[in-house]
């Protein structure tokens, strides 16, 4: 059953060291004033097609408390993956251990006003502030700062597109790259 098309609405939610802080599938929810603090494996994850308007999102910490070679899933901020396609206006991203926003899946989506910082850590996968795998969303008027790599683009599955579109991004002092952008197979 999904709530796709019947106005659900959050407002004002904070949640506190749980697992995984919002699941989106296939639904498109509103979310305002969206605070989740140390979500271990994922903070918000949207997947299957989903389509959520999120405002004013803040995401503090995560990661930190699973074993390190437990699951490469973990200390993710905001998850898009599987045809989704949310709008993203106002986030704040601090203090995770393996992506801010990881894209994966062909999808999409508006993201603006974001502020990535603090992304360090993972040993199982590559860390990254921003992290787009088979994908295609705008992102502006954003901020990387202090995350092992800064910006992550990466074309995996054959016959997807793989073409994000940045305008006005600042990445700034990263530990190993800016932004890398590779053809894998």
């Amino acid at each position: 059953s999904s709530s796709n098309g019947l106005g659900s609405k959050i407002d004002n939610l904070t949640i506190r060291n749980s697992e995984y802080g919002v699941s989106i599938y296939g639904s498109d929810p509103v979310l305002n004033n969206l605070r989740v603090e140390n979500a271990d494996l994922v903070a918000i994850d949207i997947f299957d097609f989903a389509s959520p308007r999120i405002n004013n999102l803040i995401i503090e910490g995560g990661g930190q408390d699973v074993p390190l070679n437990t699951n490469w899933r973990k200390g993710i901020g905001l998850s898009v993956g599987s045809f989704s396609s949310p709008i993203v206006d106002g986030a704040l991203i601090n203090n995770l251990v393996t992506r801010g926003v990881n894209y994966w899946g062909n999808s999409g989506g508006i993201i603006s006003n974001l502020q990535v910082s603090n992304i360090s850590g993972a040993t199982t996968s590559i860390a990254a502030g921003i992290w787009i795998e088979d994908s295609l969303p705008l992102i502006m008027n954003s901020n990387v700062t202090r995350s092992d790599n800064g910006i992550y683009v990466r074309d995996i599955t054959q016959g997807w597109n793989t073409r994000p579109t940045f305008t006005n991004i600042v990445v700034e002092d990263s530990q190993y790259r800016g932004v890398m952008v590779e053809q894998y197979n």
